[in-house]
């Protein structure tokens, strides 16, 4: 389960969006799955509180997406009935997989900062969190002592973020 809280904006990206008040609403694609959509909110820090569920089959794939993958955001501003794409990040969901307290029904939280596609610039902060649903521990456990023997366990992973 994937859920968006929120998103802050910088001053700097209300300027750009035009208004005090923007209208946004925020894309999101997980895995292999259909791209899925918030739904579309007004402010300057809007509550999305939205997500989606997804069917998953744990094996290496799956896994090595985890580890080495990144869920893709877009933040979008609605204008009647089109809209602007302003800003995106990939987020990283290594975290779930590495950390050995990631058990069934745990809430993962996270923030990702977006970044403006026009200039590159920060443009705000999204916040959100992950939760598995069916214990993957043990899934999780062997994956991280194979990883561990081919010298990208934790330790390995975090110097490698650095």
């Amino acid at each position: 389960e994937v859920h968006i809280k929120k998103a802050t904006f910088t001053e700097d990206a209300l300027a750009r969006l035009g208004t005090d008040d923007p209208v946004t609403f925020l894309t999101f694609d997980f895995f292999e799955h259909e791209t899925q959509a918030t739904p579309v909110v007004a402010g300057r820090a809007p509550e999305y509180d939205s997500g989606a569920a997804y069917v998953v089959t744990v094996n290496d794939i799956f896994l090595r997406y985890l580890l080495d993958g990144r869920m893709v955001l877009e933040l979008h501003q609605a204008t009647g009935a089109d809209f602007r794409t302003w800003a995106a990040c990939g987020v990283r969901l290594n975290g779930v997989l590495l950390d050995e307290d990631t058990g069934a029904g745990n809430l993962v939280p996270g923030t990702a900062q977006l970044i403006s596609l026009d200039d590159g610039r920060p443009f705000g902060t999204v916040h959100y969190w992950v939760r598995f649903q069916m214990p993957m521990e043990q899934a999780f456990k062997l994956y991280r002592e194979r990883l561990a023997a081919a010298g990208r366990g934790p330790a390995a992973m975090a110097e490698a973020a650095r």
